[in-house]
């Protein structure tokens, strides 16, 4: 009676055993998968953005894998509609992570704002319109005029670090201006001697700074020691500026708005701006740098009188 229930040893055809060298010959995705690349390939193909495990993922068409296999793969994925894409970085955006993990290491940021009024920077605007003339210089210039004849009043924005304990004070001061191009990509313009310079002299410098800093060309260098950064055109009134040795610091320019401020026959609404100060704690502290600051702020208050109108 147990005679029938032996078709079990008949069962044995299997068929799915011999396929296992086949697996062997076609390896998935394991430990020691391509891990003889060359290290020209495995290059390449972490210059793709590709990580380890992508890279033992590949399936090669020879004994090796190589740069075609690499791109095959990324085809492929392209083809299956990946959930994301991997681009290189862009060759200036790389530059610029680069000085920013530097002074992630190097400095000690600190910041402050102090509030500025923005109305006689309009009101000078007004006036040179109405005078007319092909000279014209932006609100933004006549601010980085005001913040250059603070400078010269304080050495320490001329000053850099050299090692651990040497100061190098500059005898002029080379102010940065941060320029945005197409793409979110930051460059750096910059205006040597800023505080020699007198207003016409220092609008053209200006100018020409930042219309080649927008056509790419990135003049940063270690000759700068204070920056400018404006995000007035973004609405944005404050934010923590970085600060980039060797620079000391940087200034952001907030966006204009009505508020309330003080007076002496009491509370009066005026156009105003922010103006945050961010600062290397390792050679100004906050007493010197607030001292800046404010100096900024009166010198825009006057700014009438610093930049007269014929």
């Amino acid at each position: 009676t147990s005679e029938p229930a032996q078709p079990a040893p008949q069962s044995q055809p299997h068929a799915a055993a011999p396929r296992q060298p086949e697996a062997a010959t076609a390896p998935t995705a394991g430990p020691l998968r391509n891990a003889d690349a060359s290290p020209r390939t495995r290059a390449y193909a972490r210059s793709k953005g590709l990580t380890d495990a992508e890279i033992r993922s590949i399936r090669r068409a020879g004994e090796r894998l190589t740069e075609a296999d690499v791109d095959a793969f990324l085809s492929s994925r392209s083809a299956a509609g990946s959930a994301y894409e991997d681009r290189p970085m862009p060759q200036r955006q790389r530059v610029l992570m680069s000085r920013l993990s530097r002074a992630h290491q190097l400095a000690v940021p600190s910041a402050l704002t102090v509030v500025a009024p923005w109305g006689p920077v309009e009101r000078l605007k007004a006036r040179m319109a109405a005078a007319g003339g092909d000279f014209q210089p932006s609100a933004f210039t006549v601010f980085a005029f005001a913040v250059a004849t603070a400078v010269r009043n304080h050495p320490a924005l001329r000053t850099q670090l050299v090692g651990d304990s040497t100061l190098r004070t500059h005898r002029t001061a080379t102010l940065g201006i941060a320029v945005a191009r197409e793409g979110d990509e930051l460059v750096l313009a910059a205006v040597p001697e800023a505080d020699q310079l007198e207003w016409r002299p220092f609008a053209e410098a200006v100018r020409t700074a930042i219309v080649q800093a927008r056509q790419g060309v990135d003049q940063a260098s270690d000759a700068v020691t204070l920056s400018l950064t404006n995000l007035q055109s973004q609405g944005v009134r404050d934010g923590f500026p970085v600060v980039v040795p060797p620079a000391v610091g940087t200034l952001l320019l907030g966006e204009p708005h009505w508020s309330w401020i003080d007076s002496d026959a009491g509370p009066v609404l005026a156009k105003v701006v922010h103006l945050t100060f961010a600062f290397d704690h390792r050679l100004m502290n906050g007493v010197g740098g607030a001292a800046f600051a404010n100096e900024v702020k009166v010198n825009l208050a006057s700014i009438e009188t610093l930049i007269p109108i014929p």
